[in-house]
């Protein structure tokens, strides 16, 4: 009955399309145009939270956290100062390292020269691979004299450098070989000593260079004042709006003198005990003679202490760690890396980065002041301009490098070349925001011109198939106006498109592609046995638009249970796909007879060539597929290959890692993470009082010590700031004793003046009084931690050995927050974690699948079943879809390849062409029968390659794309669309074909067994 329906609407249809066929052209056009107007009016949305559940805890917390806090993190500025001598600075800086690292040891192990007389052993220092060591040091000298002679060949006018050259050659070397060769000939205490003493000279000449080429050279200056002039550009009115503060320094007084109030109750009695030492050892010193006194002198040395805390999770704004004990008299401290070439300014947004239209102006606003302040410098400053021309070279993807040269070729006639000067100091953004804004910039300059070239590529590959310019442009007209129709449906109905449902364009426009070449072929191919158009399009209808049809409809029943998801983005994925499949078929449905007929009127086909080409594919009827079996036993082994393949593919979940590859603000947000030693991305708890504040931190703060939270790198904490309330009696009692010990007269006589500095600086410390509350904080040190309703913030920063590309990390990270959150009510404590999201998000996908994703293929079986209504035809269409998607994985682990949020969303395209590949093939199967395999191959089996070759060069062309998720979308898909198309085609042939030697075996045993039968009753 369903049947009988299906041919009386397929007979109006005909009859319909012969009797109004221009009536039904016009409409068409009116609705293209329609649907092409509404095409235009549908929204992108690219908030990555619309896609996410939004029941779930994770997400409201973090949408919460994002209000509250204002803005996610910063816009960071960094201000460069670039000057001829970093190449040259940095050999002085690695000397000082290589020696510090004999001297003291390596990789934070006592295994030095320090060590060895400390134990008094100098054969201790020999088994510490002391030889190998010195060796190198002294091997690492002559190198850097080398590099030194070079730079002063090309700058013989550099004076420190000239003195150091001659230091390097005079003393260093020639010193420290001497007594390295003396002490290898009489390994006693005395001459190791003489060679701790060279290397401490070492170390004082390279730290004296390194101090005044910075000051001499350096920009120091001019970085702080172009973060100046940044600020002030940034305070005024017309970014009122956009930006909340400017941060690029802090006071230190603050953390100067109550540092000891910050530390452990156990370190301040450490440091007492050193006091007592020292106390005592000058008593000593007082008392004795210097020719009685056999004591080791006694320094106040805290670099210990200083190393501890400069490694601890918990953060504090501190100044440069040899400050500690200074009594310079700076005010502020500067977010400035310790060469003083980079210096970064915090801007700190009214909004969140959620938001393109805010990011785009707040990231224009802030260049547009960098660039102002910029040319203030340079004009004030001729300096910061040199002579060095900068040579422009082709950047970008293929296609633009390929155009860089006649561009730059037509401006040099037309004299519109202008050259460019390098300056030395130079202002760059980076950060969430500028990330986003660079991202969707070169996102869209990538996706134009590869659309340009892609359409071009696929129209070129059309026009050498058919050789006719007609053929290219009907099937580009009926391709891109179905696919007007589906997206002006989606609009009409859901109104936008999300990152995920706005890669269904793809999936649309692959079928379209298929769709359209399979109908043209098989109209070609009737017409070729001199049917005239009607009876040709009769046959079309009758076959291959039901196969279209019935493709449609099966893909539309496996899409539409991702609406059963529990992810927003899935969902929408799914409901967009229930409306515009429909539409892009009923496009196609419309467009395709009826341009066919306008074509036959207008005698745009030449079917002299067609004819001859179809003549010689008939006489293929009858032929067996040829190396069938040849043709099986390849891919049995690259089944196997892809089996054991798939276990070890990996996916990485971290969508910085999508991105451009070594882009500017990438460069910028490493160097940026260097100076503050730590990443600019932070995890956020937000408490709503001060109380519960306290608790959080202290908790984590325990749980850390306990070893709870081992993917915890650092954390960051208003209640840093304040003297933790339990342990303050006794600090007090502490500093009080460490302030009578410091009165003592005897101390007041020393001499060394580095001893007297420490003291002092002691004496300040430990007379401080400790903050009483929050509103005895600076406000350049508490701002970041308030927010604007009055709750609080604190800051946890994962340790950088977990990275969000590994799921196993995003696993640990949330198990490890999951710990904290447990411990406090959900009313208290809000988290903001993309890790928490995303290990929620592939939980959930992980157990809906279980059974949504058996759900999906029961409904395509049915749906296949009900046309095919043969089981062993419906697993046979399935053939193409499983081993085309096993080999694809095959690919991937072959070229180690790694999936991804891009990649993935290729496998729904391959869902699609695989089943579009697999029913022509069987419908074309039923139509001609088992014993026309090569004949199928010839016609239909070549329209698919034809299809795939066109999606190839479509979607392959994403290869040439930058952006990183894009580029793998690219070889994902060619992979893809190459094996479902030989799955569908030569694979599932070749089984057919071996199927027919099984079975033709078995009848022969079977009449065989007949007539022995037969013989034997007679």
């Amino acid at each position: 009955m369903k049947t009988g329906l299906l041919s009386h609407i397929k007979r109006i249809y005909l009859e319909i399309l012969r009797n109004y066929s221009k009536l039904i052209l016009i409409c068409y056009f009116l609705f293209t145009l329609f649907f092409i107007f509404r095409s235009f009016q549908i929204r992108l949305k690219t908030d990555y939270l619309d896609l996410l559940p939004q029941n779930e805890r994770s997400v409201q917390d973090f949408k919460t956290v994002i209000s509250n806090y204002g803005s996610e993190g910063y816009l960071v500025v960094v201000i460069e100062w670039k000057h001829l001598y970093t190449e040259a600075l940095n050999w002085f800086i690695r000397a000082k390292e290589e020696t510090e690292k004999v001297k003291t040891g390596e990789d934070n192990y006592k295994n030095g020269l320090d060590e060895a007389l400390k134990r008094k052993d100098p054969k201790w220092f020999l088994s510490k691979k002391g030889i190998e060591r010195m060796n190198n040091l002294v091997l690492f000298y002559k190198n850097i004299a080398s590099e030194i002679e070079k730079f002063l060949y090309d700058h013989p006018n550099e004076k420190y450098f000239r003195l150091m050259s001659e230091e390097l050659h005079q003393n260093i070397i020639q010193d420290t070989e001497k007594k390295w060769l003396s002490f290898e000939k009489d390994q006693s205490f005395t001459n190791l000593k003489i060679l701790k003493e060279s290397l401490e000279d070492n170390l004082y000449a390279f730290e004296l260079y390194i101090k005044t080429i910075t000051e001499k050279k350096g920009g120091r200056h001019f970085l702080i004042e172009a973060a100046e002039k940044l600020k002030e550009e940034l305070g005024k009115t017309d970014y009122k709006g956009l930006i909340q503060y400017v941060e690029y320094r802090f006071k230190t007084s603050f953390i100067k003198d109550h540092l000891l109030y910050f530390i452990e109750k156990e370190d301040l009695q450490e440091l007492k005990k050193r006091i007592e030492k020292k106390l005592l050892y000058e008593r000593r010193r007082k008392l004795l003679p210097s020719n009685i006194l056999v004591d080791e002198p006694v320094y106040l040395d805290f670099k210990d202490l200083e190393h501890k805390y400069e490694k601890n999770f918990k953060i504090i704004k501190m100044t440069l760690q040899k400050e500690l004990f200074s009594l310079k008299d700076e005010s502020y401290h500067y977010y400035m890396n310790k060469d003083e070439t980079t210096l970064l300014l915090f801007v700190k947004p009214a909004e969140d980065s959620l938001e393109m239209k805010f990011s785009a102006q707040l990231v224009e606003a802030v260049k547009n002041a960098s660039i102002k302040v910029q040319d203030e410098m340079t004009s004030f400053y001729p300096e910061i301009l040199t002579n060095k021309e900068i040579q422009n070279k082709p950047t970008g993807n293929l296609i633009e490098k390929i155009l860089f040269y006649p561009q730059k070729f037509l401006k040099k006639i037309m004299g519109e070349e202008k050259k460019n000067y390098e300056k030395k100091l130079s202002i760059g953004l980076t950060g969430r925001y500028m990330k986003k804004i660079e991202t969707d910039f070169q996102v869209r300059k990538d996706l134009k011109h590869i659309f340009a070239v892609s359409l071009f590529l696929i129209f070129l590959l059309i026009l050498i198939s058919y050789r006719n310019f007609y053929s290219v442009f009907l099937i580009g007209f009926v391709f891109l106006s179905s696919l007007f129709w589906a997206i002006g449906a989606i609009e009409l109905t859901v109104g936008y498109f999300n990152p995920a449902t706005g890669f269904l364009l793809v999936v649309f426009a692959v079928l379209g592609i298929e769709f359209t070449i399979n109908l043209f072929n098989r109209y070609l191919e009737e017409r070729g046995r001199h049917k005239d158009s009607f009876e040709s399009l009769k046959v079309v209808v009758k076959t291959t638009f039901v196969s279209n049809m019935l493709i449609t409809i099966s893909i539309m029943s496996g899409f539409s249970a991702l609406i059963f998801y529990q992810i927003e983005g899935l969902r929408n994925f799914g409901f967009s796909s229930l409306i515009g499949l429909p539409f892009l078929f009923a496009g196609i449905f419309f467009s395709f007879p009826s341009l066919i007929y306008l074509s036959e009127k207008t005698r745009s086909f030449k079917l002299k060539k067609t004819k001859e080409r179809i003549l010689h594919i008939d006489k293929q009827k009858g032929k067996r597929f040829p190396y069938y079996k040849p043709i099986i036993l390849f891919f049995t082994l690259l089944t196997l290959f892809s089996l054991f393949g798939v276990f070890k593919i990996r996916f990485n979940a971290d969508f910085y890692h999508l991105g451009y590859k070594n882009s500017l603000s990438d460069h910028l947000r490493e160097k940026a993470e260097q100076v503050i030693k730590m990443p600019i991305k932070p995890i956020v708890f937000y408490a709503k009082n001060w109380q519960t504040t306290e608790e959080l931190t202290d908790t984590i703060s325990e749980m850390k010590k306990n070893g709870e939270l081992p993917t915890l790198g650092k954390l960051d904490s208003l209640s840093h700031y304040l003297p933790e309330e339990k342990v303050l009696k006794e600090k007090r009692r502490i500093l009080k004793e460490i302030r009578e010990l410091l009165n003592d007269s005897v101390l007041e006589k020393i001499k060394e003046e580095n001893e007297k500095i420490k003291i002092k600086r002691l004496i300040q410390m430990a007379e401080t009084t400790p903050a009483q509350s929050i509103l005895d904080v600076p406000d350049d040190l508490k701002r970041q931690f308030i927010s604007k309703t009055g709750g609080f913030f604190v800051f946890y920063y994962p340790d950088p050995l977990f990275s969000l590309s590994d799921t196993s990390s995003i696993k640990k990270i949330s198990e490890d927050l999951k710990k904290i959150t447990q411990k406090f009510s959900l009313e208290k404590v809000f988290l903001a974690s993309e890790a928490v999201i995303f290990n929620q998000l592939f939980t959930k996908i992980k157990n809906q699948s279980l059974y949504i994703l058996p759900f999906t293929f029961l409904l395509m079986f049915f749906t296949l079943w009900l046309n095919f209504r043969s089981i062993k035809f419906v697993f046979a269409s399935f053939i193409p879809l499983v081993s085309g998607t096993l080999w694809t994985f095959g690919w991937i682990y072959l070229f180690k390849w790694e999936l991804n949020y891009f990649n993935i969303t290729i496998f729904p395209v391959i869902i699609g062409v695989s089943l579009n590949y697999g029913v022509h093939i069987l419908h074309r199967l039923k139509e001609e029968g088992r014993e026309n395999i090569f004949f199928i191959f010839r016609t239909t089996g070549i329209s698919v390659f034809t299809a795939a070759a066109v999606n190839i060069v479509g979607i392959g062309s994403l290869i040439f794309s930058f952006y990183e998720g894009l580029s793998s979308m690219g070889k994902l898909g060619l992979a893809g669309l190459l094996t479902c198309s030989l799955a569908g085609s030569i694979f599932m042939l070749s089984l057919i074909e071996i199927r027919k030697d099984y079975k033709g075996k078995n009848l022969k045993i079977k009449s065989e067994k007949l007539e022995k039968n037969k013989h034997i009753d007679t």
